[in-house]
Parts: C-alpha cells; sequence; structure tokens
C-alpha cells in the first residue's frame, strides 16, 4: 500500500466528534454575535416604540382648530372650582379649566401658550388650572402635583409652575425643594406642606374629577364647558377667545 493511499484510509477513519464544530469556528462565533446584537437592537426600537405609543395614550399635542359643538358631559360649574390655582376675573365671560400633567411633554408646551393668553387677554378670561397625574407614565407627577398645590398655599403657583416644567426631568421631592426655595417660597412652610402629603387628597380628586368629565389625556382644555384636547396652537387659542368675546 502507498503512503498516499494509507493517508486517505486513516482520514475517512477519524472520528466525526473529533472535527471541529461550526459555531466553534471564527466565522460562527462572528455570525452568532452578529445575531444578538441585531435581536438587542430589535428589542430595543420595540421598547423604544411601545413607550411612545404608550406616552401617546395619555398625552396628545393634537392641534385644535375650534370649539367643539358638543360641551362636556360635566356642568362648567363643577370644573370651575375657587380652591385651585386660577388667572382672570371669576366672572369672566370666557372660562378655561385645564387639567394638566407637571411631568407631560405636552403639558409643558401648552404652558407656554397659556402663560402668553393670560397676559394678553388679563380679566377678560378667567383660567383655572387643576391637576390630573398619570402617574402610570409620569412616576412624579403626583409629588410635583402636591408641590403646586403646597406652593398655592403661598400663594406663589405660578413662580413653581413655570420653574418646574422648566425643569421637567428632575422633579424628585429635593429636587422641588430647591425650586421652591429659588421661587421665593417660605422654604420650611413649603418643606413641611410636601413632606406632610396633606395635599394628596386634592390632587386626586382633580384625578378623578378629570376622568369624570371624559379627560383620556393630557393637556385637556375645558372652554365655556366645551372639552378641547391637546396642544391648542396660539394663533387658534386666540381665535376662539376672540370669538366668545363677540370679536371677530
Amino acid at each position: 500500500m502507498s503512503l498516499s493511499a494509507a493517508k486517505k484510509i486513516n482520514k475517512s477513519k477519524t472520528s466525526p466528534s473529533t472535527r471541529k464544530r461550526w459555531f466553534a469556528t471564527w466565522w460562527g462565533v462572528s455570525f452568532i454575535g452578529a445575531i444578538i446584537i441585531f435581536l438587542g437592537t430589535v428589542i430595543w426600537f420595540a421598547y423604544e416604540v411601545i413607550g411612545s405609543f404608550r406616552d401617546l395614550a395619555y398625552s396628545t399635542d393634537s392641534p385644535n382648530s375650534s370649539i367643539p359643538s358638543v360641551p362636556a358631559t360635566s356642568a362648567l360649574n363643577t370644573l370651575v372650582t375657587s380652591d385651585d390655582p386660577s388667572a382672570g376675573t371669576a366672572d369672566a365671560k370666557v372660562q378655561i379649566v385645564e387639567f394638566s400633567d407637571f411631568q407631560c411633554p405636552f403639558c409643558r408646551q401648552a404652558s407656554g401658550i397659556v402663560r402668553t393668553i393670560m397676559l394678553e387677554y388679563g380679566s377678560d378670561i378667567h383660567y383655572v388650572y387643576r391637576d390630573f397625574p398619570v402617574t402610570s407614565v409620569h412616576p412624579e407627577a403626583q409629588i410635583a402635583a402636591e408641590a403646586g398645590e403646597c406652593a398655592h398655599e403661598q400663594d406663589k403657583f405660578w413662580e413653581l409652575h413655570d420653574r418646574i416644567f422648566q425643569n421637567q426631568n428632575a422633579l424628585e421631592s429635593s429636587n422641588l425643594k430647591t425650586y421652591a426655595q429659588q421661587a421665593g417660597l417660605n422654604v420650611q412652610q413649603f418643606n413641611t406642606c410636601l413632606d406632610s402629603g396633606r395635599h394628596r387628597d386634592e390632587v386626586l380628586e382633580d384625578f378623578q374629577a378629570g376622568l369624570e368629565a371624559g379627560v383620556a389625556g393630557t393637556p385637556t382644555f375645558f372652554i365655556n364647558g366645551s372639552i378641547v384636547p391637546g396642544v391648542i396652537p396660539l394663533e387658534t387659542f386666540r381665535e376662539i377667545i376672540d370669538q366668545l368675546l363677540d370679536r371677530v
């Protein structure tokens, strides 16, 4: 038997178990690694998309061009409260109630528009801010709402309101106390109020009132009793108010 023939026989007798598995080769390891990275990217992307839709289920930025013709189910006098932060004149012809969430990005967008409306129309309108913290997606919204109520005790709601929306991504209790100090509140009084949780029920009452009135997301406005969900563009807001004031 020739030497070459012997090598062929010996090679054919080599056990398959001694051969290198594909996944143990360099290309096999690289292939598996690429698959893991790809699946990880897909899972991360799906999580972000689901999270975005979950937020949108509770917060909307859909602009509205006019007041709906169908009024809200709740009467206007049950929406306009006397113990919540407000601006303007209580007996004004235009009554605006907003249900808002301090951690909602669309509420932050709406807050700037509302502040402009308040300055422009003054006593011609009556605006009431009510709490609607959606804690399932905004975990600090409840404590932020309670902080707003504590500031309202000192007639400093709007000062804290603006600082909270300016620092929307940091609303832990310690941060809120810092903002209160920056806003010129009596710090000891504010801290005692916030730590006691005495406005928790007040915030939850607002939330329940919103649900009963048909609020499904934030921000939601009620203008003379008609529900207008979503961020209202400034020019549209002006048109609505001017129409109600018989200016057009």
